[in-house]
């Protein structure tokens, strides 16, 4: 049921996804970085994720369709102390709106 008693449907999502080697650099506290990923069929509007293979160590990883085939990914150091991440596997899925 819907919020004022409707009944609605919702399709199987289509899911996206892509990954890339990323070796983010150290991050002072405060501090972001964003970088880019090729994720062919994201379009604005798209629903968003992604996920890193190292711990974050306290740092938040947001994901938004940008623009047409992109995902951007921003990294921010919300900590006290520096960060400084190894290479590692960033991963971003999609889901079609």
């Amino acid at each position: 049921m819907g919020w004022n008693g409707t009944a609605w449907a919702v399709a199987a999502p289509r899911l996206l996804q892509a990954s890339v080697t990323c070796d983010p650099p150290s991050l002072a506290a405060g501090a972001d970085v964003t970088t880019s990923v090729a994720v062919t069929g994201a379009a604005l509007g798209d629903f968003a994720r992604a996920s890193f293979s190292h711990d974050l160590q306290g740092m938040t990883l947001t994901a938004w369709a940008s623009a047409a085939d992109t995902v951007s990914v921003r990294l921010q150091n919300g900590t006290a102390g520096a960060v400084d991440l190894g290479s590692g596997t960033l991963r971003v899925r999609v889901e079609k709106a």
